[in-house]
This record gives structure tokens, C-alpha cells and sequence, in this order.
């Protein structure tokens, strides 16, 4: 085994979290002023998809455990970001964007664009396309080779 296939097969995983992490915090500083974080960002973005979602229902599409999804639309409903139609103690509610939230989902949005610009920078439409069908087929390999959600139609289903 070469030496340059050894450290790819060694340490994909540790290159893909670095960036992974590099994106989050560069993200983080840049919203910092909403009052959340690029996880929180994910919910609004989430929710200007489909809005009016339930509790569940974003989890799965977000491929997120319940309890995570239930303290992030807490501190986001804190925030003013989005509402909810539960009455008294009801398990069941819809969750929805407030004008505020659409406001800053769509600057967050710009921001997020503009930053993947620039992590996209020097790559032409077509490598940046093959990079994409690459990442989606990747994620598909380990996904045939991992145990199978319970989620139908998560947010990865529509990465093409």
C-alpha cells in the first residue's frame, strides 16, 4: 500500500471532521450576533423548507434525536425565531417561523452562501457539481453499510 493511500484510508474521517468543524465555527462567528449557533441555524433553515412541521417530524428530517430537536426550538422560540400552536401541555404541535425567524434565516442563508463561495473558491461549476455527486455517493456507501434509520425523506435525501 502506497503511503499516500494509507493516510487517506487512515484518516478521511479526521479531514472530513476538521472541515466539518472549520465550517461550524466560521459560521458560529458570523451568526454570532442571532444569539445562536450554526446547529440552530440548521432548525430555521429546516423550517423555511417545510415550515409547520411538528417536533417529530423535523427530527426525522434532520436526522436528529427528539430531545436535541426539542431544546434547540426552545432556545429559538426564546429568540423570538419561531412560535408554536401547542395548547396547555399537548405533546403534539406544529412549529412555524416568526417574521423574525424568516428575516434571519434568509440572512443567514446569504452568509452561508457567501461562505461557501468562498470555501468553493478556484473549483469550476463542474468540479464543484462532481464534488457534490462524490460527497452523495460517499454518504451512501456508509449509509448502506450502517444500520437503517427509521426516518423517511431526511435532509440528505435531497442532496443530489
Amino acid at each position: 500500500m502506497e503511503e499516500d493511500d494509507l493516510y487517506w484510508d487512515c484518516f478521511t474521517f479526521l479531514v472530513l471532521d476538521k472541515i466539518s468543524r472549520e465550517i461550524r465555527g466560521s459560521l458560529n462567528k458570523e451568526i454570532a450576533h442571532y444569539g445562536i449557533t450554526s446547529a440552530h441555524a440548521m432548525y430555521l433553515i429546516a423550517l423555511k423548507m417545510h415550515d409547520n412541521q411538528t417536533l417529530m417530524s423535523l427530527s426525522k428530517f434532520l436526522d436528529v434525536d427528539p430531545s436535541n430537536t426539542f431544546r434547540m426550538l426552545k432556545a429559538l422560540k426564546a429568540h423570538g425565531y419561531i412560535s408554536d400552536d401547542r395548547r396547555n401541555a399537548s405533546r403534539k404541535f406544529h412549529v412555524f417561523l416568526t417574521e423574525e425567524g424568516r428575516q434571519a434565516t434568509e440572512e443567514i442563508q446569504a452568509i452561508m452562501d457567501r461562505q461557501m463561495e468562498s470555501h468553493m473558491r478556484g473549483l469550476s461549476e463542474e468540479d464543484i457539481s462532481r464534488f457534490k455527486s462524490i460527497l452523495v455517493r460517499y454518504f451512501a456507501n456508509i449509509q448502506d453499510e450502517t444500520e437503517e434509520k427509521e426516518y423517511n425523506q431526511p435532509f440528505y435525501c435531497y442532496a443530489q
